[in-house]
């Protein structure tokens, strides 16, 4: 008897911890949303201090993370990584009014791609780097 009021002690227990694991993510308000390109995603998320972060990842793999103060309607905010292939990408999130985000590469070559959910990816064809990145 005294080994099922124990058992039963625990799931009461484990139930309410649950409950408050639920509520206190429901009550923080996150606000992240997350822009998908294939197996790439930009997930932005604004911090504590009234500054909006946002990561890189392709395939689960956080690839750069970065936070800046804000970033106005016709602005980007981007990060130039590497996947553990050696292909470079960049990655950003961009203002309300950006539509397309263009990259300048060297030796030769412009790379352009649309906004979608206010981030943008671009993988960076072999053989070439990133001389300017601008929205447009």
């Amino acid at each position: 008897m005294a080994t099922r009021a124990l058992a039963l002690g625990a799931f009461a227990v484990a139930v309410a911890a649950g409950i408050y694991a639920v509520r206190s993510a429901v009550d923080r308000g996150d606000e992240t949303t997350i822009a998908s390109f294939g197996a790439a995603r930009i997930a932005r998320t604004p911090s504590g201090d009234g500054r909006v972060c946002f990561t890189v990842s392709r395939a689960g793999v956080l690839l750069k993370r970065s936070c800046v103060d804000r970033v106005d309607a016709s602005e980007i905010a981007y990060v130039l990584a590497r996947r553990r292939s050696g292909q470079l990408v960049v990655g950003g999130i961009a203002g309300e009014s950006v539509t397309e985000v263009r990259l300048e590469l060297a030796p030769s070559g412009i790379a352009r791609t649309v906004v979608a959910d206010g981030a943008f990816y671009v993988p960076v064809p072999r053989g070439k780097t990133v001389k300017t990145v601008a929205s447009s």
